[in-house]
């Protein structure tokens, strides 16, 4: 066994190139070669649903489903600016904030009035917390 030193510029060429032996050596000193496929359409995602998603995030994009439709419940179906948000500290801990006049924040977790936002904290805090890195 010999080692050897491949520059970024050159293991570029080789993976360009026709040689697979060299493409193949390439992409073992430098994986960030390869390209990833994005999606073009949410059903092109379909197939990398299952092999990207951990348990965590099964879990939290069920969580904001249920949150969104709790929402809707306790806001009533308005659509209205509200001016009551549920934030989180840095600790990961949620709690109600209070939009003040001059201030524009758009939330997921918004409602019509304190005594809802707090009301709707109290009743799912687990589920909010659940789906915390998705808000």
């Amino acid at each position: 066994m010999r080692e050897i030193k491949i520059s970024l510029e050159m293991a570029t060429r080789w993976y360009n190139g026709k040689n697979t032996e060299l493409k193949e050596l390439a992409l073992q000193t430098y994986p960030e070669l390869v390209k990833k496929e994005l999606p073009k359409t949410y059903e092109e995602l379909g197939h990398l649903i299952t092999s990207f998603a951990t348990n965590e995030q099964v879990l939290a994009v069920d969580a904001m489903r249920k949150l969104s439709q709790l929402l809707a419940v306790y806001n009533d179906d308005e659509k209205t600016a509200s001016a009551y948000f549920i934030k989180f500290y840095e600790d990961g801990e949620p709690y109600v904030f209070n939009m003040f006049v001059n201030q524009q924040i758009q939330s997921f977790l918004s409602f019509k009035d304190k005594e809802t936002a707090e009301l709707f904290l109290k009743n799912f805090k687990d589920l909010i917390i659940t789906a915390k890195h998705l808000l």
